[in-house]
């Protein structure tokens, strides 16, 4: 788990398993000023869900052991972090995975490969 803490902004929760998709978001959100929290599986990003209340969760759908929507179903099952937005981030392909998130209660996707100001406007667009 990695941290970045700034004060000015609100904290994002990054659930990510690939390394390399990792570093490029929290990268760009470094890039953005946003102070973050990370986890490779759903069970950390569970706990930090409700520990940190997260003003938005960036959340792949392809995480080791039990998926992302088994996470968001977890999330949105718990009367504190129910209302947190979730940002589903995956390669695969958006039409089945969009349907079943947002029946789950996340906010928005965004295909994986992304550029930055595709991500940018996600997080404006849910933060701000």
């Amino acid at each position: 788990m990695v941290s970045q803490t700034l004060d000015e902004q609100p904290q994002i929760l990054v659930v990510e398993d690939n390394i390399d998709s990792l570093l490029y978001v929290t990268a760009a959100l470094n890039l953005l000023g946003y102070s973050f929290a990370t986890a490779q599986y759903a069970q950390p990003a569970l706990y930090l869900a409700r520990k940190n209340l997260p003003a938005l969760i960036l959340l792949d759908i392809g995480l080791p052991k039990r998926s992302g929507l088994d996470l968001v179903r977890d999330l949105k099952r718990d009367h504190s972090t129910k209302d947190i937005p979730i940002v589903i981030i995956s390669a695969i392909e958006i039409s089945e995975i969009e349907k079943q998130a947002k029946v789950l209660g996340c906010d928005e996707y965004l295909e994986k490969p992304y550029l930055f100001e595709q991500l940018e406007r996600k997080i404006n667009s849910l933060i701000n």
